[in-house]
């Protein structure tokens, strides 16, 4: 994916792509305000179209081709019994170790997930350990940038205290949410 980036960035948009367009839109375009608008340094073709189409989509595409990888495998399924145990005593089924990995990339796009959770208190414990307990890839960049400064023993101690945070918090969602929590029961692949 960095390598997809840095030759969509830097080399069609950057050397081919923009230069043409901010001719032809310097070229058409009479007020400055709106060239500025369009392919300025901020202009809506050189950030917003730049970026969606050189930054964003390789590391999507790459993320859903890993997925989809990794679906068709037959790993996921063995991971939710896999992670079974240590989410039942949290309130959850195994099928929620699958929105905890994405919250790992992005909390917004894993909190959309829980929804395939079977009950409202699943999806209610879920919801609550995305926003309190599972750092964004964001966050978790800033963590390893801080921790590789000072010690991997800091990196191990953050990871640490997150984890006790998520079984903490899980434990006691699941004794004050009302609700019961789905049988779990899933379909292994050859």
């Amino acid at each position: 994916a960095i390598i997809m980036v840095g030759f969509l960035e830097e080399t069609l948009f950057g050397v081919y792509i923009n230069p043409v367009v901010t001719d032809w839109v310097n070229n058409v375009v009479p007020w400055a305000f709106a060239r500025d608008l369009l392919v300025g340094e901020f202009g809506l073709w050189s950030m917003a179209i730049t970026y969606s189409v050189a930054l964003i989509l390789p590391i999507v595409a790459t993320f859903f081709l890993a997925f989809g990888f990794l679906e068709d495998s037959g790993y996921f399924p063995r991971l939710t019994v896999i992670a079974h145990r240590t989410f039942r005593r949290m309130g959850l089924s195994g099928q929620a170790v699958l929105p905890m990995i994405l919250g790992l990339s992005c909390d917004t796009m894993a909190t959309v997930t829980t929804r395939v959770l079977e009950t409202r208190k699943e999806r209610t414990i879920a919801t609550l350990l995305l926003a309190l307990g599972v750092p964004c890839s964001a966050q978790l960049a800033v963590l390893l940038a801080i921790s590789a400064a000072v010690s991997p023993w800091v990196l191990v101690g953050v990871l640490g205290i997150v984890g006790v945070q998520m079984l903490l918090v899980g434990r006691m969602a699941a004794a004050l949410i009302p609700g019961q929590t789905a049988p779990f029961v899933t379909e292994l692949p050859p």
